[in-house]
């Protein structure tokens, strides 16, 4: 199937924003977590394990990181008693990560600063937009996710 220029065009305007939103959203992150012992890196992974424990590859695999900066962070995070290995009944040697009551109250924290960046967030673009955005998000993922395999390898 040959490409057409206007589809190749497409997909890496697409990516290119994708990316560059992405970055803002860093900035915006690491505004938040300014003041605070958490980069939005740290926030990144500590948010996951807040409510529910999980190895450092499964963290991994549902950000579509590398398993080696997700350990990378989670050393530090368990360093600076934000975070903890637990033994993993399921698995020997891939220990689990869970958040550590610092670690919890380091979130909590931040909170205000969340919830006052989210609020701007949805009165500059609106409710509805957020909502369309967020269902081409999940669209696009679920495919592309599907399709890993054959898009990556």
């Amino acid at each position: 199937m040959k490409e057409s220029k206007t589809s190749l065009e497409l997909v890496n305007k697409i990516v290119l924003k994708v990316f560059k939103l992405n970055g803002y959203f860093i900035k915006a992150a690491d505004s938040i977590t300014k003041e605070s012992e958490l980069t939005s890196a740290r926030w990144q992974i500590l948010g996951t394990v807040l409510h529910e424990q999980h190895t450092v590859a499964a963290i991994a695999r549902s950000m579509g990181l590398t398993r080696q900066s997700v350990q990378r962070i989670a050393d530090i995070l368990v360093t600076e008693g934000l975070a903890e290995f637990l033994p993993n009944p399921a698995h020997k040697r891939a220990k689990l990560l869970s958040g550590t009551e610092k670690g919890i109250n380091s979130i909590k924290k931040i909170r205000p600063k969340v919830i006052a960046w989210a609020e701007k967030v949805n009165d500059l673009i609106g409710e509805d937009e957020l909502n369309d955005a967020e269902k081409i998000i999940d669209k696009l993922l679920s495919k592309l996710i599907k399709a890993e395999k054959q898009l990556i390898e």
